[in-house]
């Protein structure tokens, strides 16, 4: 790649960076819920179909409404059922983590959309804060209640009683900029190679 253009690729994503940065504090985080289910989404019916949800937001939301509640709201969720397509919720969304124990995506008042929970602790010491996972357990759901999405309801009749929880959390700003300034150098570098 040509100096000039490695350096013009980089200010454009510096830019970008800057201009989508969460505020001070803050790191952009998603996370997912996976299973395999049956159900509808937008009236087509699905049966055993790969099953994904995801919720995206920001750390700076994240509460302890109690001892043993962490709680990342509000977020913007997502279902993708593999054959139909992807759908957003247009109910309220949270991510919560109970217990040590368990994490789920839900509805504010209604409960799990899918949740991950497990026998043992495998959540202790997460805060929802940071990428985590993947975390394999039985599933939490809500059999037969209609989720509003922008394309119609999500609807799961049954899972095969197994989820997967995952977060992924964006870099902190000082690793993106460390990055940055490092493309800088090496573009530098390539423009005033010694002799």
């Amino acid at each position: 790649m040509p100096v000039r253009s490695l350096l013009l690729t980089t200010a454009a994503a510096a830019a970008v960076w800057m201009a989508t940065t969460p505020p001070a504090g803050a790191v952009s985080i998603t996370y997912t819920e996976a299973t395999t289910g049956s159900g509808t989404l937008d009236g087509h019916v699905f049966t055993d179909a790969d099953v994904l949800l995801t919720a995206s937001g920001d750390t700076a939301h994240i509460t302890h409404p109690s001892s043993n509640l962490i709680r990342n709201a509000p977020v913007t969720g997502t279902v993708t059922v593999a054959g139909i397509g992807t759908d957003t919720f247009t109910v309220p969304v949270e991510v919560e983590q109970q217990n040590d124990v368990a994490a789920a995506i839900l509805q504010v008042g209604v409960g799990f959309i899918l949740g991950t929970s497990t026998s043992t602790h495998a959540f202790a010491g997460y805060g929802l804060a940071s990428s985590f996972g993947p975390i394999a357990g039985g599933s939490l759901d809500n059999l037969g209640h209609a989720f509003a999405t922008s394309g119609g309801d999500f609807i799961l009749s049954g899972t095969d009683r197994s989820a997967t929880f995952d977060a992924s959390a964006v870099p902190e700003p000082a690793s993106v900029a460390v990055l940055i300034t490092g493309l800088i150098a090496v573009a530098a570098r390539r423009s005033n190679p010694r002799s």
